[in-house]
């Protein structure tokens, strides 16, 4: 197997916590330094994309610089990778790193625990600011754990309920469903017993579609 190298030289400091290591001569970098190396290459909306990505339960197979929101395959149910906190505290100990600057304008905008491409597309298109692309609204937080009351009983027989996106000053309750998940009967079912349940909490609950998101 033909194997392509590119060496690469820097002449500034990198944190002694950049890489993992894999064996006895293997390295790897870090997710928060890999999201402060392509801050140099990609567009900032498409950086905030990665670092959700990283941030979330997904990955993406093949995705292209170009459209970052698409892929050849998903994968769901991942471990994240890394969190909004500890990118900035990476960052923080990169001051003078190529590119720290645009990581960190990045980082202020990242959302844990998306759970797929269309909910970051759709958290990233309502909570961006106007001059990013997005709505400008206030931020929700992301498969939040809702603990069930009793009226809420009658619909569930889960102790919690996971808002996708979830503002909680609001009661306020957005649910991407995905065609892929939520189109057979007992998915739809089950997403009826929830959106009772959450109503029965005093949740308003809306749902979207990919066809409405994009």
């Amino acid at each position: 197997r033909i194997v392509h190298v590119r060496e690469r030289s820097c002449a500034c400091p990198i944190p002694a916590i950049s890489f993992l290591r894999l064996g006895d001569s293997a390295y790897v970098p870090r997710p928060e330094l890999v999201f402060l190396l392509l801050a140099r290459h990609l567009e900032l909306t498409a950086l905030i994309a990665v670092g959700m990505e990283m941030c979330g339960h997904y990955r993406m197979v093949g995705a292209p610089t170009s459209n970052l929101l698409q892929s050849n395959r998903t994968l769901y149910n991942q471990n994240a990778l890394t969190s909004p906190a500890r990118i900035t505290a990476y960052l923080g100990r990169a001051d003078g790193f190529p590119g720290t600057r645009k990581a960190l304008r990045a980082a202020k905008y990242l959302a844990a625990d998306s759970a797929s491409p269309m909910e970051t597309a759709l958290y990233l298109l309502l909570c961006l600011p106007q001059n990013l692309g997005g709505f400008g609204l206030p931020r929700p937080v992301l498969h939040v754990k809702c603990a069930v009351n009793k009226q809420a009983q009658a619909f569930t027989l889960s102790h919690n309920l996971i808002p996708d996106l979830y503002w909680a000053g609001a009661r306020f309750d957005l649910e991407y469903d995905s065609e892929e998940f939520h189109s057979d009967p007992d998915s739809l079912a089950h997403g009826i017993r929830r959106t009772l349940a959450l109503r029965a909490m005093h949740v308003d609950v809306m749902s979207m579609t990919s066809e409405v998101v994009r």
